[in-house]
Protein backbone atom coordinates (compact mmCIF):
# COMPACT_ATOMS: atom_id res chain seq x y z
CA UNK A 1 0.00 0.00 0.00
CA UNK A 2 2.26 2.43 1.15
CA UNK A 3 4.90 1.62 -1.94
CA UNK A 4 1.84 2.11 -4.12
CA UNK A 5 1.37 5.36 -2.59
CA UNK A 6 5.14 6.70 -3.06
CA UNK A 7 4.86 5.36 -6.59
CA UNK A 8 1.90 7.28 -7.21
CA UNK A 9 3.05 10.49 -5.33
CA UNK A 10 6.33 10.79 -8.12
CA UNK A 11 4.23 10.56 -11.22
CA UNK A 12 3.33 14.10 -11.21
CA UNK A 13 4.94 17.06 -8.72
CA UNK A 14 2.86 20.03 -9.28
CA UNK A 15 -0.83 17.92 -7.75
CA UNK A 16 -1.54 15.04 -5.87
CA UNK A 17 -3.41 12.21 -8.56
CA UNK A 18 -6.35 10.57 -7.91
CA UNK A 19 -4.70 7.51 -7.15
CA UNK A 20 -3.00 9.28 -4.81
CA UNK A 21 -5.15 10.68 -2.89
CA UNK A 22 -6.81 7.09 -2.68
CA UNK A 23 -3.86 6.17 -1.23
CA UNK A 24 -3.82 7.85 1.44
CA UNK A 25 -6.88 7.25 2.41
CA UNK A 26 -6.15 3.46 2.29
CA UNK A 27 -3.46 4.11 4.26
CA UNK A 28 -5.33 6.50 7.21
CA UNK A 29 -8.03 3.82 7.40
CA UNK A 30 -5.31 0.65 7.15
CA UNK A 31 -3.91 2.80 10.30
CA UNK A 32 -6.78 3.62 12.06
CA UNK A 33 -7.60 -0.41 11.71
CA UNK A 34 -4.30 -0.97 13.50
CA UNK A 35 -4.62 1.14 16.53
CA UNK A 36 -6.68 0.64 19.26
CA UNK A 37 -9.61 3.15 19.43
CA UNK A 38 -9.89 5.16 22.26
CA UNK A 39 -13.94 5.44 21.82
CA UNK A 40 -13.92 2.28 21.84
CA UNK A 41 -12.23 1.52 24.69
CA UNK A 42 -14.56 3.68 26.88
CA UNK A 43 -17.63 2.77 25.19
CA UNK A 44 -16.33 -0.93 26.18
CA UNK A 45 -16.14 0.06 29.41
CA UNK A 46 -19.08 1.25 29.65
CA UNK A 47 -20.91 -1.93 28.41
CA UNK A 48 -18.96 -4.17 30.39
CA UNK A 49 -19.42 -2.69 33.87
CA UNK A 50 -22.92 -2.46 32.76
CA UNK A 51 -22.91 -6.18 32.34
CA UNK A 52 -21.65 -7.18 35.59
CA UNK A 53 -23.68 -4.82 37.61
CA UNK A 54 -26.84 -6.89 35.51
CA UNK A 55 -24.64 -10.36 36.09
CA UNK A 56 -24.40 -9.53 39.82
CA UNK A 57 -28.39 -8.63 39.97
CA UNK A 58 -29.14 -12.15 38.46
CA UNK A 59 -30.65 -10.33 34.98
CA UNK A 60 -28.69 -12.71 32.67
CA UNK A 61 -30.14 -11.34 29.54
CA UNK A 62 -29.43 -8.09 30.35
CA UNK A 63 -26.29 -8.82 31.27
CA UNK A 64 -25.63 -11.08 27.89
CA UNK A 65 -26.92 -7.97 25.78
CA UNK A 66 -24.41 -5.54 27.24
CA UNK A 67 -21.46 -7.83 27.63
CA UNK A 68 -22.24 -8.68 23.76
CA UNK A 69 -21.77 -5.30 23.27
CA UNK A 70 -18.64 -4.56 25.03
CA UNK A 71 -17.37 -7.36 22.79
CA UNK A 72 -18.70 -5.61 19.94
CA UNK A 73 -16.78 -2.87 21.12
CA UNK A 74 -13.59 -4.91 21.77
CA UNK A 75 -13.59 -6.11 17.92
CA UNK A 76 -14.25 -2.64 16.23
CA UNK A 77 -11.78 -0.94 18.08
CA UNK A 78 -8.95 -3.34 17.70
CA UNK A 79 -8.81 -2.98 21.51
CA UNK A 80 -6.27 -5.20 23.57
CA UNK A 81 -6.43 -9.16 23.49
CA UNK A 82 -6.78 -9.33 27.78
CA UNK A 83 -10.22 -7.25 26.92
CA UNK A 84 -11.13 -9.61 24.03
CA UNK A 85 -10.61 -12.34 26.48
CA UNK A 86 -12.33 -10.79 29.42
CA UNK A 87 -15.66 -9.73 27.38
CA UNK A 88 -15.67 -13.37 25.23
CA UNK A 89 -15.58 -15.20 28.90
CA UNK A 90 -18.44 -12.89 30.31
CA UNK A 91 -20.53 -13.11 27.23
CA UNK A 92 -19.52 -16.70 26.86
CA UNK A 93 -20.96 -17.63 30.51
CA UNK A 94 -24.15 -15.68 29.99
CA UNK A 95 -24.85 -17.20 26.79
CA UNK A 96 -24.42 -20.84 28.64
CA UNK A 97 -26.61 -19.66 31.60
CA UNK A 98 -29.09 -18.66 29.38
CA UNK A 99 -28.59 -22.42 27.49
CA UNK A 100 -27.13 -20.88 24.47
CA UNK A 101 -24.28 -24.10 24.84
CA UNK A 102 -22.79 -24.33 22.04
CA UNK A 103 -22.24 -20.41 21.57
CA UNK A 104 -20.96 -20.83 24.99
CA UNK A 105 -18.40 -23.19 24.39
CA UNK A 106 -17.23 -21.00 21.29
CA UNK A 107 -16.67 -17.60 23.22
CA UNK A 108 -15.43 -19.43 26.39
CA UNK A 109 -13.11 -20.85 23.82
CA UNK A 110 -12.22 -17.54 21.83
CA UNK A 111 -11.50 -16.24 25.55
CA UNK A 112 -9.14 -19.21 26.33
CA UNK A 113 -6.97 -18.37 23.22
CA UNK A 114 -6.76 -14.84 23.89
CA UNK A 115 -5.44 -15.89 26.98
CA UNK A 116 -2.67 -18.14 26.04
CA UNK A 117 -1.39 -15.65 23.63
CA UNK A 118 -0.67 -13.20 26.63
CA UNK A 119 -0.04 -15.65 29.31
CA UNK A 120 -3.63 -14.40 31.04
CA UNK A 121 -5.62 -16.32 33.85
CA UNK A 122 -6.16 -19.14 31.36
CA UNK A 123 -7.96 -20.93 34.42
CA UNK A 124 -10.70 -19.08 34.13
CA UNK A 125 -11.82 -20.13 30.67
CA UNK A 126 -10.53 -23.92 31.40
CA UNK A 127 -13.04 -24.25 34.58
CA UNK A 128 -16.08 -22.70 33.26
CA UNK A 129 -15.61 -25.14 29.97
CA UNK A 130 -14.87 -27.81 32.66
CA UNK A 131 -18.27 -27.07 34.16
CA UNK A 132 -20.11 -26.46 31.36
CA UNK A 133 -19.13 -29.90 30.16
CA UNK A 134 -20.00 -31.31 33.10
CA UNK A 135 -23.66 -30.42 33.36
CA UNK A 136 -24.28 -31.25 29.95
CA UNK A 137 -22.86 -35.02 31.39
CA UNK A 138 -20.22 -34.85 28.84
CA UNK A 139 -17.86 -35.96 31.76
CA UNK A 140 -15.51 -36.98 29.11
CA UNK A 141 -14.31 -33.60 27.82
CA UNK A 142 -15.37 -32.03 31.65
CA UNK A 143 -12.20 -34.57 32.63
CA UNK A 144 -10.00 -32.98 30.13
CA UNK A 145 -10.31 -29.57 31.16
CA UNK A 146 -10.22 -29.94 34.78
CA UNK A 147 -7.20 -31.72 33.94
CA UNK A 148 -5.60 -29.20 32.11
CA UNK A 149 -6.65 -26.16 34.80
CA UNK A 150 -6.64 -27.53 38.13
CA UNK A 151 -2.75 -27.95 38.01
CA UNK A 152 -2.07 -24.21 37.17
CA UNK A 153 -3.79 -23.09 40.49
CA UNK A 154 -3.02 -26.08 42.77
CA UNK A 155 -0.72 -23.81 44.45
CA UNK A 156 -1.61 -22.88 48.31
CA UNK A 157 -1.55 -18.92 47.92
CA UNK A 158 -4.59 -19.54 45.18
CA UNK A 159 -6.38 -22.21 47.19
CA UNK A 160 -5.89 -20.37 50.92
CA UNK A 161 -7.64 -17.29 48.93
CA UNK A 162 -10.81 -19.39 47.74
CA UNK A 163 -11.38 -22.74 49.41
CA UNK A 164 -15.03 -23.09 48.99
CA UNK A 165 -14.15 -23.08 45.22
CA UNK A 166 -11.70 -25.45 45.26
CA UNK A 167 -13.36 -27.88 47.54
CA UNK A 168 -16.31 -27.58 44.36
CA UNK A 169 -13.41 -28.42 41.72
CA UNK A 170 -11.93 -31.08 43.30
CA UNK A 171 -15.33 -32.80 44.18
CA UNK A 172 -16.56 -32.07 40.95
CA UNK A 173 -13.17 -33.81 38.86
CA UNK A 174 -13.79 -36.87 41.32
CA UNK A 175 -17.03 -37.60 40.12
CA UNK A 176 -16.42 -36.82 36.16
CA UNK A 177 -13.29 -39.13 36.91
CA UNK A 178 -15.91 -41.66 38.11
CA UNK A 179 -18.24 -41.59 35.43
CA UNK A 180 -16.09 -42.23 33.17
CA UNK A 181 -14.34 -45.14 34.65
CA UNK A 182 -11.61 -43.84 36.34
CA UNK A 183 -12.78 -43.32 39.29
CA UNK A 184 -9.29 -45.02 41.55
CA UNK A 185 -7.54 -41.35 39.46
CA UNK A 186 -10.84 -39.88 40.86
CA UNK A 187 -10.29 -40.59 45.06
CA UNK A 188 -7.59 -38.63 45.86
CA UNK A 189 -9.22 -35.59 44.37
CA UNK A 190 -12.20 -36.67 46.93
CA UNK A 191 -9.71 -36.87 49.86
CA UNK A 192 -8.21 -33.46 48.64
CA UNK A 193 -11.87 -32.26 48.96
CA UNK A 194 -12.88 -33.92 52.43
CA UNK A 195 -9.80 -32.57 53.59
CA UNK A 196 -9.97 -29.03 52.53
CA UNK A 197 -14.10 -29.20 53.97
CA UNK A 198 -12.68 -29.99 57.31
CA UNK A 199 -10.09 -27.30 56.99
CA UNK A 200 -12.15 -24.66 55.71
CA UNK A 201 -15.54 -25.74 57.28
CA UNK A 202 -17.40 -22.66 56.74
CA UNK A 203 -16.22 -21.73 53.17
CA UNK A 204 -18.33 -21.58 49.91
CA UNK A 205 -17.11 -20.72 46.51
CA UNK A 206 -16.93 -16.59 46.47
CA UNK A 207 -18.46 -16.39 43.04
CA UNK A 208 -20.20 -19.37 42.90
CA UNK A 209 -20.56 -21.63 40.09
CA UNK A 210 -22.07 -21.01 37.05
CA UNK A 211 -25.29 -22.13 36.72
CA UNK A 212 -25.30 -23.89 33.55
CA UNK A 213 -28.05 -25.94 33.52
CA UNK A 214 -30.19 -24.70 36.33
CA UNK A 215 -32.47 -23.35 34.14
CA UNK A 216 -32.49 -25.91 31.07
CA UNK A 217 -34.45 -28.36 29.66
CA UNK A 218 -32.61 -31.08 28.79
CA UNK A 219 -33.99 -33.89 26.20
CA UNK A 220 -35.04 -37.32 27.89
CA UNK A 221 -33.83 -40.69 25.75
CA UNK A 222 -37.40 -40.43 23.88
CA UNK A 223 -36.02 -36.76 22.92
CA UNK A 224 -38.69 -35.04 24.63
CA UNK A 225 -37.98 -32.10 27.11
CA UNK A 226 -37.85 -32.86 31.08
CA UNK A 227 -37.55 -30.69 33.57
CA UNK A 228 -34.25 -28.90 34.26
CA UNK A 229 -31.68 -30.48 36.44
CA UNK A 230 -28.48 -30.14 37.30
CA UNK A 231 -26.14 -33.05 38.54
CA UNK A 232 -23.67 -30.37 40.80
CA UNK A 233 -26.65 -28.71 43.21
CA UNK A 234 -24.53 -30.18 45.56
CA UNK A 235 -20.77 -29.74 45.07
CA UNK A 236 -20.10 -30.56 48.31
CA UNK A 237 -18.04 -33.68 49.00
CA UNK A 238 -19.93 -36.52 50.03
CA UNK A 239 -20.73 -38.21 53.49
CA UNK A 240 -18.28 -41.43 53.39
Amino acid sequence: MIWVCYSASHKEETYMTTAYKLCLIGVFFLVLNSCANPINRVTYQRYYQAGFVAEQEGQYELAKMNYYRALVNVRMGNLEPQRHAAAAYSYGRMLGILCDHKNAELMLTEALKYDKETSGPTHMALFELALLKYDREEYAEAVSYFGQAIPIVDKEEFIGTDPGQFVAYFTLYARALQEIGRAEEGKSFSIRAEELAKKYPDAKPRAGLTPYMKNCAKPDSSGDAVAPTSKRSDSQPKEQ
